[in-house]
């Protein structure tokens, strides 16, 4: 059966990389994919992604995901592994379709049992392209295919979604007063962004007066605001981003702890 991807009438792709904007890739990604479907319209995402962190990638990706509108393309490449036998997929996804390798990036948006799910492992020349810029010779190229209405069955070989693969840095959990998960993104600010999403986690961590954080043994004080924590506190509430984050009032969290992303944080619940 073909997946049947709604475009809109002026495709929109969103690039997500960490090539930063000092060398020509992104231009060269850019030119590709226009030169191929003239009527993208092309968003950047961002390319400020830490070089080669996968955990960062897949919470933005997994953060902005339900603010893309519906027939978008998102191409996100961050790729250590470029040029080796990796996979490069396409995953579609609530009406959207995802560009990425296979190595984790996808491992927070999409559901452990694959519901909603359909990945093709995309065909790839590798004698036809560059062994270092994917990017621009493979995932560009496969982004214009789709938004000229290329099917994906056309595109790639369809796997099981649960042949992809995920990292633990996606994970989380609680065995009896210990919750465990991992540091996903620090942001301008300090804040330490958690692998606890808010409608998850809410009724238990909504409860709790104070936690005691592992690695660095402090109280942790759950709050609605940064403003409601004194100087030197620490404090965990609900985020914009959708994550229970670890924050100070005016201050960094990330230095004042030690954490950063990747990094495996236990909060023990002592109210």
């Amino acid at each position: 059966m073909a997946y049947k991807h709604v475009m809109r009438e002026a495709p929109l792709v969103f690039l997500l990389t960490d090539f930063g904007i000092r060398d020509p890739y992104v231009a060269q990604m850019k030119a590709v994919i226009l030169s191929h479907a003239p009527k993208a319209h092309i968003v950047d995402y961002t390319h400020h992604v830490r070089p080669f962190d996968i955990v960062q990638a897949g919470f933005f990706l997994w953060s902005g995901f339900a603010y893309f509108p519906q027939g978008s393309v998102i191409v996100a490449v961050v790729d250590p592994g470029v040029g080796t036998t990796r996979r490069i997929v396409l995953v579609a996804y609530h009406n959207r379709i995802i560009i990425a390798p296979d190595n984790g990036l996808t491992g927070l948006l999409l559901p452990e049992d694959g519901r909603g799910v359909r990945v093709f492992a995309a065909h790839v020349d590798q004698a036809a392209t560059s062994r270092t810029f994917h990017g621009r010779d493979v995932f560009a190229p496969l982004a214009a295919r789709v938004i000229n209405g290329e099917r994906l069955e056309t595109l790639g070989e369809e796997i099981p979604p649960a042949s992809l693969e995920r990292s633990t840095w996606a994970d989380s959990g609680r065995q009896g007063n210990r919750i465990w998960t991992h540091v996903l993104h620090v942001d301008g600010f300090g804040n330490c962004l958690l692998g606890l999403c808010i409608n998850q986690w809410e009724g238990v961590l909504g409860k709790v007066r104070v936690l005691k954080g592992h690695p660095w043994g402090e109280g942790v004080i759950p709050v609605a605001t940064y403003n409601d924590l004194q100087p030197g506190q620490t404090g965990i509430l609900a985020g914009s981003q959708g994550v229970y984050e670890l924050c100070m009032c005016q201050s960094s969290a990330a230095r004042a702890l030690h954490l950063k992303p990747g990094n495996r944080v236990e909060l023990e619940v002592i109210s």
